[in-house]
């Protein structure tokens, strides 16, 4: 497929699928293959992946939370992002199919007749299965709830393990949690991933010494 057509597709089903998703307070405007929502201190947002083929041109659907606080807190000492980079990164998010059926949906575009009903069909499977879940997950405290498990749920919405138990003990110390429940937090993220993922640990233990190094102290055990 041409190149110029394949950017007037992509154009176009965007265009489309944000004038529906206005009725759902998303801007119209869109944003290189997203379309956003912005929240108090954090965004929403729906972006398309493209997979181009020669004859034609596959499009997938994914979603993304962020609350600033999290990804603000989350990236200290982070030196692996650009500044730009660290202002991308969402707090959960998961792609359409895999969050419905366990496997990725993909829609296929051929022709710019084919884009009024591919747009309608992503729109109706966005409203059923992403809009439910944005709700569910808008306040802090449910993401904090997600993100203390490792379950099959939690690992579909924020799949990076180290990413998870950052974005778990963020949240505690942004809701103000007691400290010895944070403590028990870091504890119990830090033996799952010395089981599961020995990079992660690294990463994780480096963001608890700038989390303690900018004012957030564990709690001591007592020796009584």
């Amino acid at each position: 497929m041409e190149k110029n057509k394949t950017k007037q597709l992509k154009y176009a089903l965007l265009q489309d699928l944000s004038e529906r998703l206005n009725m759902h307070s998303f801007e119209k405007r869109v944003i290189g293959q997203s379309v956003i929502k912005k929240m108090e201190k954090g965004l929403i947002s729906i972006h398309l992946m493209y997979i181009e083929h020669q004859e034609d041109l596959d499009v997938t659907v994914d979603f993304g939370i962020r609350f600033d606080e999290v990804e603000s807190m989350g990236h200290m000492g982070n030196a692996l992002l650009t500044k730009k980079e660290k202002k991308g990164t969402f707090t959960i998010g998961a792609e359409l199919g895999n969050v419905r059926d366990g496997r990725q949906r993909r829609w296929t575009i051929i022709r710019e007749g084919d884009i009024p009903a591919i747009a309608e069909s992503m729109f109706q499977s966005i409203k059923t299965v992403i809009l439910p879940l944005i709700d569910r997950y808008l306040e802090k405290e449910a993401v904090y709830n997600l993100c203390l498990r490792d379950d099959e749920k939690a690992v579909l919405l924020c799949p990076i393990n180290y990413k998870r138990a950052i974005n778990a003990v963020a949240l505690a110390v942004i809701m103000k949690k007691d400290l010895d429940v944070i403590s028990l937090i870091i504890k119990q993220k830090q033996d799952y991933l010395r089981k599961q993922d020995e990079f992660g640990l690294e990463i994780f233990n480096s963001f608890i010494e700038n989390l303690e190094l900018n004012g957030y102290k564990k709690k001591e055990k007592r020796n009584d």
